[in-house]
């Protein structure tokens, strides 16, 4: 993995903040919008994670972060806080 996974829709703000949040961080990425995703393959997504909600995310290990809150309390404990 090259860097943080997010799994997530256009249409979800915590999503669109998560992607944010990152690159003012500079660090690096992959976005899955999975808006065309059919019912099973969300809920294999759900079942994988035990998350209900979105985004998923994911670090650099592949192991889970969970969603926005979980990410920038993550990055604000590993970069020092906002501003650094």
């Amino acid at each position: 993995m090259v860097g943080y996974k997010i799994y997530g829709r256009t249409d979800c703000g915590y999503c669109e903040a998560s992607k944010k949040l990152l690159n003012n961080y500079n660090r690096p990425y992959e976005y899955i919008d999975i808006s065309d995703f059919n019912y099973e393959e969300k809920d294999e997504l759900k079942s994988k994670y035990n998350m209900s909600t979105i985004p998923i995310i994911l670090g650099y290990s592949g192991s889970l972060i969970g969603g926005y809150s979980e990410l920038r309390e993550e990055l604000e404990n590993t970069s020092g806080g906002y501003g650094d």
